[in-house]
């Protein structure tokens, strides 16, 4: 049976319980609720493409009501607030949400998509997509993917050090997030090339991480059904980076 949940308004903050009474619900379990998307996670199979991706026309109603909400921020607020009650004295521990106190941040942040124009399954694909397409600019990329086939350290796809030059100009650093082929099923749209499959300099990667830039993974779309790929994925990636990896993004927002 689909549980479902209502907002409440508690304490002048929005929050997502399995109770309309506002003085007995577990917080705990409702903020659980929220940062692990089970209420996304009860949307039937019917309302997904193939991707799993929905509308949220196919949300619970009351999930829908507040779908513009910052919810999960009303939450985190709401729990600091009764801490404090009891520890006044974490008051000065706590850090601005964003640096000096700023209103909001701007992240900037790349997928790696493709890690080497050369590499196989990037020429099988674009010289298809010539074929299917007509467009040149595919049989052009299948041109230029064969000069690389045994060089992916000066391929156009492998730029971290351009980035890296153009980003200290100026002054920011952004995060990469590294897609890893999948030791489980391949979904035909995950991308065509990884970093870990080819013959990188990593040193390069490194160097960037010891300077301050971030790295995450770009999980594969079958990983949402198993949480052995995000494992194997980010072990993989530690391995080679020698640093831990805490970012996350989704193929094809495929959740």
């Amino acid at each position: 049976q689909e549980a479902r949940c209502n907002s409440i308004l508690k304490d002048g903050l929005l929050l997502w319980a399995n109770n309309l009474d506002t003085s007995n619900f577990d917080l705990i379990a409702t903020t659980y609720r929220l940062l692990t998307f089970l209420d996304e996670m009860q949307i039937k199979k019917s309302d997904r493409n193939n991707l799993g991706v929905f509308s949220i026309d196919s949300l619970p109603d009351e999930r829908k009501k507040i779908i513009d909400k910052p919810i999960v921020d009303e939450h985190s607020l709401f729990i600091l607030n009764k801490l404090l009650i009891n520890d006044p004295k974490l008051q000065k521990h706590i850090i601005p949400r964003w640096p000096r106190n700023k209103k909001f941040v701007i992240s900037l942040t790349h997928d790696t998509d493709a890690a080497n124009i050369g590499a196989p399954k990037e020429l099988f694909t674009n010289f298809l997509k010539f074929i299917i397409r007509r467009k040149k600019v595919h049989l052009e990329m299948f041109k230029d993917g064969l000069k690389y086939i045994n060089n992916p350290n000066q391929n156009p796809y492998f730029s971290f050090s351009k980035w890296k030059n153009f980003e200290e100009i100026k002054s920011i650093k952004s995060c990469f997030y590294l897609y890893v082929k999948p030791n489980n099923f391949i979904h035909y749209n995950d991308c065509k090339s990884d970093l870990y499959n080819q013959n990188i300099n990593w040193d390069i990667l490194k160097n960037l991480i010891n300077n301050g830039w971030e790295f995450g993974v770009h999980a594969s779309i079958n990983s949402k059904s198993n949480i052995d790929s995000f494992l194997y994925a980010k072990s993989l990636l530690e391995s080679k980076l020698e640093s831990s990896i805490f970012g996350l993004r989704h193929h094809y927002w495929s959740i």
